[in-house]
C-alpha cells in the first residue's frame, strides 16, 4: 500500500527542519521565515531571532545602549521607581520615559544582567514592529511579494 505524502506532512518537516536549523544557525531559520512569510507559522522564527538579537546585543560605547546598560547595573528598587514614575508627573525628572522605566524595573526583577533589559525591550519594540509589517503585508497582494520582502530587509 502506497502511503500519499500530504501538503500537512511537508508542512510539518518543514516546521521541524526550521525548528532544528533555529537551534543550530538561526540567521537561517530567520532567512527562511522571511522567504515563507505567507505561512504563519514560520513568523515565530522571525520573532525568536529577534529576541536572541536583543538578548546578545551588545552597546556601542557612548551611546544610548551603553547608557541604557549603565543605568540598568545601579541598583533599582520598586522605591525607586515610584519616585522616578512621582518625578516624571510632577515634571521634576529629567528622563521622562516611562517605558525605559517600566522595563528596567521588571528586568530587575528577573535578573541583575543587563542582556535581560535588553531581551525585555527587544520582545517589546519587535512585538510591535512585526505586527506593523503583518499590517504592511495585508496591503500588498500576493504578486507583489518580492517587493515585501525587500521592504522587510
Amino acid at each position: 500500500m502506497k502511503q500519499f505524502i500530504t501538503a500537512q506532512d511537508t508542512k510539518r518537516q518543514n516546521i521541524g527542519f526550521a525548528w532544528v536549523l533555529f537551534f543550530v544557525f538561526p540567521l537561517l531559520s530567520f532567512i527562511f521565515a522571511v522567504k515563507n512569510y505567507t505561512v504563519k507559522k514560520y513568523r515565530i522564527f522571525i520573532y525568536g531571532f529577534f529576541l536572541f538579537y536583543g538578548f546578545t546585543f551588545l552597546p556601542i560605547p557612548n551611546s544610548d545602549g551603553s547608557r541604557y546598560k549603565q543605568f540598568f547595573e545601579e541598583t533599582y528598587s520598586f522605591n525607586n521607581y515610584i519616585g522616578d514614575v512621582v518625578d516624571v508627573v510632577e515634571g521634576d525628572s529629567i528622563n521622562t520615559d516611562f517605558y525605559h522605566l517600566t522595563i528596567r524595573y521588571i528586568a530587575r526583577q528577573i535578573s541583575d544582567d543587563s542582556r535581560y533589559y535588553f531581551l525585555i525591550a527587544a520582545s517589546i519594540y519587535f512585538f510591535v514592529f512585526l505586527k506593523l509589517i503583518d499590517t504592511i503585508w495585508t496591503f500588498v497582494s500576493k504578486d507583489n511579494s518580492k517587493y515585501f520582502i525587500s521592504f522587510f530587509i
